[in-house]
């Protein structure tokens, strides 16, 4: 059954601009890396398939999981938030939240850009929301260097299906269409938004029913949306597949697309991050790290504490 749900943006009217983040090196504050850079490289270094990244407790250290025993490596010294991709990974600083790309080796991460209120990672770009929520900006992939794509957001949401932003007034989601300004309705206000490898999922405002959005309309009258599960609290997405929360926020579930039912999968926890195959879980007391195996089903210990994990996605 086609339904109408969700979001877009009175956003996204933009014009080609400069870097908004063009003076980011020698300001004071704490970067993540122990001998950070000044300039970034042409290309940033893409994360290893399995690779998952926490940010110590306190925002005390950044370490990488290569997906074998327990054995972490230490790859920066502070930070706040980290966001993993095919475009590398990007953390932001405790105490200037500016954004720096990893370099590939332990302790080289460059500056790219002043704080922002939001960023997303959609396959090889990375997007910026203004700290103001003013205008939408992809870095060009070198140095501090941004264009301005679009204007007011709330959030961005990037993955397999590409950037998304919602609107600051009203929820409504749109999709960038790849060229700047150039921005597609999708949908009315959602409670929550995730993305997989190939779709977009809405929760309704209600929380009674999550959608699948079917892609562009062919015409304007059109809704392209199907229901796709029932209730649910949190949304989480990426290659791996749809997860939610039950609406209690207590039990982490799994989409079975094939009969449009949520499958139990174990505890919530404090945070959940979707990669290529697997799932991690960072308990509620934050005192431990678990992956999920699609294959077994089964749940086991790789790490913690930490305060806060990423999931490599490497397509």
């Amino acid at each position: 059954m086609v339904v109408t749900v969700l979001l877009a943006v009175a956003l996204l009217a933009a014009n080609q601009d400069s870097s908004p983040g063009t003076d980011v090196s020698g300001a004071p504050g704490a970067p993540p890396g122990a001998t950070s850079a000044s300039r970034a490289p042409e290309s940033a270094a893409p994360p290893a398939a399995g690779s998952v990244f926490t940010i110590g407790p306190g925002g005390r250290g950044i370490y990488q999981w290569d997906g074998q025993g327990a054995a972490w490596t230490r790859i920066g010294d502070t930070a706040e938030r980290l966001w993993a991709g095919p475009a590398g990974l990007f953390a932001t600083g405790t105490r200037d939240r500016r954004l720096h790309v990893y370099g590939g080796r332990p302790g080289v991460w460059y500056p790219i850009a002043e704080p922002g209120r939001d960023f997303a990672v959609s396959g090889s770009h990375v997007y910026r929301l203004a700290k103001d929520g003013s205008a939408v900006f992809v870095w060009d992939g070198e140095g501090t260097s941004w264009t301005r794509i679009g204007g007011p957001a709330a959030r961005l949401y990037g993955g397999g299906p590409g950037l998304f932003a919602t609107d600051p007034g009203d929820g409504r989601i749109f999709k960038y269409r790849g060229r700047p300004g150039d921005w597609e309705y999708a949908g009315t206000a959602g409670a929550a938004f995730a993305l997989t490898d190939r779709h977009l999922y809405g929760l309704t405002l209600e929380r009674d029913a999550v959608n699948r959005w079917l892609g562009s309309r062919r015409k304007e009258t059109e809704y392209r949306w199907t229901r796709a599960a029932g209730p649910a609290g949190a949304l989480y997405g990426g290659a791996a597949g749809l997860f939610s929360t039950d609406p209690r926020g207590e039990r982490l579930r799994r989409y079975d697309e094939g009969a449009g039912e949520w499958r139990d999968i174990g505890p919530a926890g404090a945070e959940v991050s979707v990669g290529d195959r697997e799932v991690y879980r960072l308990a509620a007391n934050r005192a431990a790290v678990f992956r999920w195996d699609r294959n077994s089903g089964t749940w086991r210990r790789i790490g913690g504490p930490a305060q806060t994990l990423t999931a490599a996605l490497t397509h």
